[in-house]
């Protein structure tokens, strides 16, 4: 029998993660004392399962000091078993046994057709650039990270997010909440498209040599030039669908390097990664500038303005369909007619299973009601829309923390 154990060694107090490897099986272990771990265990465990035709087996243990006849010992630890997943609860040490213990799988009431109801939940802060041993003109006087902020992107492969700067990148662990420093870009890019395609990323536009494309690979932790993009970008977008990288969108930079002012690239460019070669480029439907777009459920979802115009559109992206490379305008999302979205007002579009999230980022939009003489009010800061791909409706989530501000958005299945 061969068994072994990797200890992910958490920086949190709060916990710890193993990775538990039984022959050929991987099991997934928290050990905490925190009932808010436990709760987040139980929600991951319950969404995890909520397709499942087959009825839930949880496999229980619990363990405590040998009793005698002159004291009982309470129970020490709890352990709970659902397929690879494993919970080892410290009840001796906890400070009060949390609710979802008593009921652990009944469903809460949803926005999301019955499933989980969206919470925020802030994860860690990154720490000063000085502990995280960044390269010096990426830290401030104060000891701050602030220039690797600015038009960041977040592009996640398995449980680990790449927080993308313009001169310096960080990979955090979803699972161990560690934050390391990796590889920066070839070239500083700013406002540029990035995505995860086959378990590498893929970045374009938005730099001094804005036709250069990039790719990093996390096993070597390099950077490398893998092609040059046909047009030149900034503020582009970028996502994968089917093996493809798309550069959608953005303004278009003059031959010399100089934008075109608020010219919009009405285009997007696709890159076939295995053949490393450019498909045909396609135009954007709209007619104006892409507020947000990204991947969900095999199509491409953008949110296009125009004047005073909000559209919605989906691409299909998978390439052996015949419906391959067409647009269809579907609804929009829920928004005050006649809004003209202004450089004060800011989205993010993250594609979650057949879901897609649009959270609203930077501004307020009943600003943008106010200064056009509108009464209409509710719609402040941080709000989140949820579009249903199968039922083509949305609906409204949880609004953001107040200090969730100017974010980049990234889903990870952990």
């Amino acid at each position: 029998m061969t068994i072994t154990i990797q200890n992910y060694q958490s920086q949190c107090d709060t916990h710890n993660l193993y990775e538990v490897n039984f022959f050929e099986d991987i099991i997934h272990t928290l050990v905490t004392h925190d009932p808010n771990m436990v709760s987040q265990w139980l929600s991951v465990i319950e969404s995890l399962n909520n397709h499942s035709s087959s009825r839930l087996v949880v496999s229980l243990d619990i363990e405590w000091h040998p009793n005698n006849r002159y004291y009982k010992n309470p129970v020490a630890t709890l352990q709970l078993c659902v397929g690879l997943h494993c919970l080892i609860y410290q009840l001796i040490h906890s400070p009060y046994v949390s609710s979802p213990l008593v009921l652990p799988f009944s469903p809460p009431a949803s926005a999301w057709n019955n499933q989980f109801e969206p919470t925020w939940k802030v994860s860690t802060f990154i720490p000063s650039g000085s502990s995280l041993h960044l390269p010096n003109d990426c830290i401030l006087e104060n000891g701050s990270v602030f220039p690797f902020y600015p038009h960041y992107r977040l592009v996640s492969i398995g449980r680990k997010i790449y927080i993308i700067g313009r001169t310096a990148m960080l990979r955090y662990d979803t699972w161990t909440g560690t934050l390391v420093p990796k590889a920066r870009m070839g070239f500083p890019r700013k406002k540029f498209a990035a995505a995860e395609v086959a378990g590498k990323i893929y970045v374009a536009g938005g730099s001094s040599r804005p036709e250069a494309v990039e790719e990093y690979d996390p096993d070597e932790n390099e950077w490398r030039v893998v092609s040059h993009a046909p047009r030149r970008r900034y503020g582009c977008i970028g996502a994968a669908v089917d093996g493809v990288f798309y550069v959608i969108g953005g303004l278009k930079i003059g031959a010399a390097g100089n934008e075109a002012a608020h010219v919009y690239a009405s285009s997007m460019d696709l890159y076939d990664v295995e053949a490393r070669g450019w498909l045909r480029s396609r135009a954007l439907p709209g007619g104006g500038c892409v507020v947000a777009a990204c991947a969900a459920n095999g199509h491409l979802y953008i949110l296009s303005s125009h004047a005073v115009e909000l559209s919605f559109w989906k691409f299909n992206g998978s390439r052996k369909s015949r419906e391959f490379g067409e647009w269809r305008r579907i609804k929009p999302p829920p928004l005050p007619a006649q809004v003209r979205l202004d450089s004060t007002v800011g989205f993010s579009c993250v594609g979650v299973g057949d879901k897609v999230v649009l959270i609203q980022v930077v501004g307020c939009i009943d600003d943008l009601l106010r200064r056009s003489g509108r009464r209409e009010r509710g719609l402040k800061e941080g709000l989140v829309l949820i579009y249903d791909c199968a039922t083509e409706e949305w609906s409204r989530a949880a609004d953001t923390p107040a200090v969730i501000r100017r974010a980049a958005c990234v889903c990870v299945e952990c």
